[in-house]
């Protein structure tokens, strides 16, 4: 518990929609609850158009900040067309290629001894963008 709280103190009390440490996830996002963004909305990194508040810093930046204390990769989508969001090929594919080999190395030979400490098992996958995201904490066991 005490691991998952570290990740999650990196992120401003109002900025998480959801805590969840039982399934090791967290839901971020400027908007408030019953707040609906607009598909159009173009995301800018400074402020929110649709409710006026300003951003010190975009999810994605704030996600990026735990790859300073734990392994972890971000998925950062960009918005396609209104209401579509995406990601791009090169970074989709270099973040598999480089789960895999964290997973490999992880895993070592049949004959190594495995670490059980938290810390060199765990890592982390985040889905974000400018103003929303959700992070997903790993456990290789």
């Amino acid at each position: 518990m005490s691991y998952f709280n570290n990740i999650e103190s990196v992120f401003p009390e109002d900025i998480i929609a959801g805590s969840y440490p039982e399934h090791g996830m967290l839901f971020l996002s400027y908007a408030r609850g019953g707040e609906i963004c607009p598909d159009g909305c173009p995301g800018p990194r400074d402020r929110c158009p649709s409710f006026g508040r300003k951003k010190p810093r975009t999810i994605t930046e704030y996600s990026r900040e735990l790859l300073h204390s734990i392994p972890g990769w971000v998925f950062e989508s960009h918005q396609m067309k209104p209401g579509t969001g995406g990601l791009k090929g090169a970074e989709f594919r270099q973040n598999i290629l480089e789960i895999l080999e964290f997973l490999g190395n992880i895993q070592g030979g049949k004959n190594e001894k495995k670490s059980e400490k938290i810390e060199d098992r765990a890592f982390f996958i985040a889905t974000t963008c400018t103003c929303h995201g959700v992070l997903n904490l790993f456990y290789v066991t």
